[in-house]
């Protein structure tokens, strides 16, 4: 079965340091950018082998748990996310595009997916509901930005 696979980039009027200063942050940046829609909890685990956030998320109707190693391979630029326990590895980039005031912004995941049907419908749902997760948090990503007002998470 062929890995699964969803990106979504989102160009924001907004120098990539300031991306990252939200990013950078779990506990307040970067949690908050979930919808509420889909999050029932979120825990930031820190140990001298690094952070590890541990998410569980209702997504269609099942309810996910992934335990993610967060590691930034190139700071300020590559942000990734990996559960070796479900074979998931999510990645953020964060880059300049030619306008010196605008950042490009993207969220993709690469996981595998169940052998024979289940692997199927898998395919089927898993990577365009990723896709629209992933779209509103690139748009709460924006609001938090451009409103100046932090958008509220009760998760």
């Amino acid at each position: 079965m062929q890995p699964m696979y969803s990106e979504v980039s989102h160009v924001m009027n907004v120098r990539p340091e300031q991306i990252n200063a939200i990013l950078s942050k779990y506990r307040a940046g970067h949690h908050a950018l979930a919808p509420l829609s889909y999050c029932i909890d979120f825990m930031l685990e820190n140990s001298e082998a690094g952070s590890v956030v541990h998410v569980q998320m209702m997504m269609s109707g099942i309810e996910h748990e992934t335990y993610e190693k967060v590691l930034t391979p190139v700071p300020l630029r590559l942000i990734m996310e990996y559960d070796a326990q479900n074979a998931v590895v999510a990645v953020i980039v964060v880059e300049p595009t030619a306008s010196a005031d605008k950042t490009r912004v993207t969220i993709s995941t690469m996981s595998a997916a169940s052998p024979n049907f289940a692997g199927f419908i898998e395919n089927l749902f898993i990577p365009r509901n990723l896709r629209q997760l992933y779209d509103k948090e690139l748009r709460r990503l924006t609001r938090y930005i451009d409103t100046d007002v932090k958008v509220s998470q009760t998760c």
